[in-house]
């Protein structure tokens, strides 16, 4: 065993040149060591009076910071030493020594060290050379990392930079609009992806849908929450961040087969508001040159409280707007009803006398046209006051639906036949329903005028009746011009018109309010070109 000792004392640095003589004194007080990888050899603070020599593995010196992290100073191999300065100025520890493998080592208590440290100056010479060159090392340790924290904070205060300027970007428009183009160039920008995608959550209908794409196809999409990779981070709130798209089994590859562009790397990261809430999707994709980094991801996050705040004031101005313009349609229509009730009136009653006088039937169907057109003006100035005031409600009655849609023929057919458009229906259900009678007539008239306003050439309008999972179902559709994804995004929006030179914008916002009071669904499907097909889902309780 002390033959053994000999061999790796002799093989350690700090004792190449020492005389045999003194080798042979110090080697009964020599003791062997082992320690498992991650063990500490000595804690910083200790009071330790042992030189340690490595026989086998490696060593870590780490020394603690005031915010509890550590910097390595240097790694210790085979046949090297450490723990000498204790020995020399009697201080505690001052770092830590940790095993970075399995180790064995040869420990030197302090008075033989000190024997032989006086009895021979090779043994002294080897520690000043030592001590120099670990000296050497250490300050080029500190410098590197000094030369790191400089770098780590130059780079902070540019990304606080650039948040700065992101936040004055994002809160620099009331237009919701253009605030989500903002937000989304903004990223694109700064994380240097080449396009990306903004989508927002739509929790009434399950979805996410975007119509701000960086391109030059502007466009709307709309994906189930929970479907893609997009719609996976809006139902789990996790962040996506590949290299290769291809490798993640929610990446729908047809989309590049459609569009020709190749997908490589993406960052998908949820966008949320202050009370953490997921309100939006961050989409970006190949970064240029590179990858993205947890730097992006931090910066992403960052902006997520800007942008949030951002969509919530222009939300609420936009809301704001609608209200005073509501306010002011309002007692427009407040107006109105009451100067038009007494002319109405009037007309209705000499119409009442001449159809009594009248000797056949088309002059009485032409004053029951009159009388029925009179109080239909009167219903729609009522009807556009009653929503700007928020007082649409439904009265609910045992309806027949047969006779709810010849109401609405008789209304129709007289327009529709100038117009060239011919009125089909098919009631694969004509029995009875709880509705508010009227407000669903209005619903269908309003949906009708505009299917008649997309087919200026005349056309096809069809009503069809079905009843479908315990829902009564009027389904309407026309031939029409049809509607782009983004009139079709907006259709249902106060104040929304296309293509109307005088609409008020309130025609379909009124519609969705009545089928919404009812407890029922909207929707629609359009194909520019071919015509527009309009749902509505009546429960039956």
């Amino acid at each position: 065993m002390d033959q053994e000792r000999i061999v790796n004392l002799r093989s350690n640095k700090l004792f190449t040149s020492v005389p045999d003589e003194y080798i042979n004194k110090i080697i009964p007080h020599i003791k062997q060591l082992t320690f498992s990888k991650d063990d500490f050899v000595f804690h910083h603070g200790e009071e330790d009076n042992r030189l340690y020599l490595l026989v086998q593995g490696c060593v870590g010196i780490y020394n603690p910071t005031r915010d509890g992290s550590t910097i390595l100073l240097g790694e210790i191999g085979e046949n090297d030493y450490f723990g000498e300065l204790e020995l020399l100025d009697g201080l505690p520890r001052s770092a830590d020594a940790i095993a970075h493998t399995d180790i064995t080592l040869l420990t030197v208590p302090y008075d033989a060290f000190h024997v032989l440290l006086k009895d021979d100056s090779s043994l002294s010479f080897n520690i000043m050379q030592q001590l120099s060159l670990r000296l050497r090392r250490t300050n080029q340790v500190i410098a590197q990392e000094f030369e790191h924290h400089s770098m780590d904070r130059s780079s902070q205060l540019g990304k606080m930079s650039r948040l700065i300027e992101a936040s004055k970007s994002v809160n620099s428009s009331l237009n919701i609009d253009t605030v989500l183009e903002i937000i989304l160039d903004t990223a694109i920008q700064t994380t240097n992806a080449d396009r990306g995608t903004l989508y927002l959550v739509d929790y009434e209908n399950n979805e996410i849908w975007s119509k701000h794409l960086h391109g030059e196809n502007v466009g709307e999409i709309r994906l189930p929450i929970g479907q893609g990779i997009a719609g996976y981070v809006a139902e789990s709130g996790e962040t996506v961040n590949i290299e290769n798209t291809y490798d993640h089994p929610y990446f729908n590859a047809e989309i590049d087969q459609r569009s020709g562009y190749q997908t490589h790397s993406m960052l998908c990261m949820p966008l949320r508001n202050n009370a953490g809430e997921i309100i939006g999707v961050f989409q970006l994709l190949n970064k240029k040159d590179d990858i993205f980094t947890d730097e992006d991801e931090d910066f992403l996050d960052a902006l997520s409280a800007h942008a949030s705040v951002a969509l919530e004031n222009a939300q609420l101005h936009r809301n704001v707007v609608q209200n005073e313009r509501l306010t002011a349609v309002g007692r427009m229509a407040n107006t109105l009803i009451h100067d038009l009730k007494s002319p109405m009136n009037t007309i209705k009653a000499y119409t009442k006398m001449l159809q009594k006088e009248a000797t056949n039937e088309e002059t009485t169907e032409l004053a029951d046209e009159v009388i029925l057109q009179a109080d239909r003006l009167i219903k729609m100035v009522q009807e556009i006051l009653d929503f700007s005031k928020g007082n649409v409600t439904v009265e609910r009655n045992r309806v027949n639906v047969e006779e709810l849609i010849m109401t609405m023929f008789r209304f129709l057919s007289r327009d529709f036949k100038e117009k060239n458009i011919a009125i089909d229906t098919v009631l694969d259900y004509s029995g009875e329903w709880n509705m508010d009678a009227d407000k669903m007539v209005r619903v269908l008239f309003n949906i009708a005028g505009n299917a008649a306003d997309a087919m200026k050439d005349g056309g096809t309008f069809t009503i069809r009746t079905y009843e479908e999972y315990n829902s009564l179902v009027f389904e309407l559709a026309d031939t029409g011009v049809g509607m782009s994804p983004e009139v079709r995004s907006q259709l249902f929006e106060p104040f929304f018109t296309h293509g109307k030179r005088y609409g008020t914008g309130l025609g379909m916002a009124i519609v969705k309010k009545i089928v919404d009071d009812h407890g029922g669904q909207i929707d629609v499907d359009s194909v520019e070109g071919e015509g527009s097909t309009f749902r509505i889902k009546l429960p039956r309780a």
